[in-house]
């Protein structure tokens, strides 16, 4: 009973504090018509009003969470980084600036394990607040060190994948197999080409002369004779004194 009533208690504290602080302001001024009060007020709301969520427990967190939008942000977003954070122990600044129409106060906040920027986002009359953002202040050797945590996963993670596809591609000669072994064979020797067939000789006739020469010259006298008898030509001009052979032109072209 006692912790229900401590639980209520602390969500009906963090609604109030939300409220004194959206009542800090006028509800119709603008942001760039906000005074220095009226900024020093609505950052004096806000650190009061997270300081009280920080200390909340989960059940208080999960009733804050059942209101949506905003404060489902907020719960969940600090539930998520207390651990890492630690308890809360100060917030040691603050600061009301604007973006784009809208303003949000920046807190500088001590926790046990690491400082944080803390976020408070509101819409352009900073009545309504929209969003919670926690940023950890991490020092250089952590960051380095994240960093080369993040170097070495990314090159696990490229050396895994090139793994991964060599082990693919090794698996391509169980495709199709016989097409591979066909295309692998070795191919068969080309057959010799056929010699070339030597050029014949040239057939030489061989005549003999001295047989041939009388029966050439009977046929020369046989056609003389001959055109004398028919009286084409007259055989008064026509002697054969003698008879040579010419080359080796054989005897009938001769005639």
């Amino acid at each position: 009973m006692n912790k229900m009533k401590k639980r209520l208690t602390g969500l009906f504290l963090a609604l109030v504090m939300l409220t004194t602080m959206l009542l800090a302001i006028p509800v119709s001024a603008m942001v760039t018509e906000l005074t220095d009060e009226e900024k020093s007020a609505l950052a004096q709301s806000a650190e009061a009003y997270v300081a009280n969520v920080y200390v909340m427990d989960d059940a208080a967190l999960e009733e804050v969470k059942s209101y949506g939008n905003f404060y489902e942000i907020m719960a969940t977003t600090w539930m998520d980084n207390r651990e890492e954070l630690g308890d809360f122990v100060e917030i040691m600044s603050s600061s009301v600036d604007y973006a784009e129409e809208n303003v949000y106060i920046t807190m500088m906040t001590k926790f046990a394990n690491y400082d944080a920027e803390v976020l408070l986002y509101f819409d352009e009359t900073a009545s309504q607040p929209m969003n919670y953002v926690i940023n950890t202040q991490y020092s250089l050797g952590e960051k380095m060190k994240q960093a080369g945590v993040n170097t070495i996963a990314g090159i696990l993670i490229v050396f895994v994948i090139l793994l991964f596809l060599a082990f693919l591609i090794s698996l391509f000669k169980f495709v199709n197999p016989d097409a591979r072994k066909k295309k692998n064979a070795a191919p068969a020797p080309a057959a010799a080409p056929a010699p070339k067939k030597a050029a014949p000789a040239p057939v030489v006739e061989t005549v003999d002369v001295a047989s041939n020469d009388e029966e050439i010259i009977a046929v020369i006298a046989a056609a003389i004779a001959a055109a004398e008898a028919d009286g084409t030509m007259s055989g008064d001009g026509y002697v054969v004194r003698s008879i040579k052979r010419v080359g080796n032109t054989r005897g009938w072209k001769r005639a």
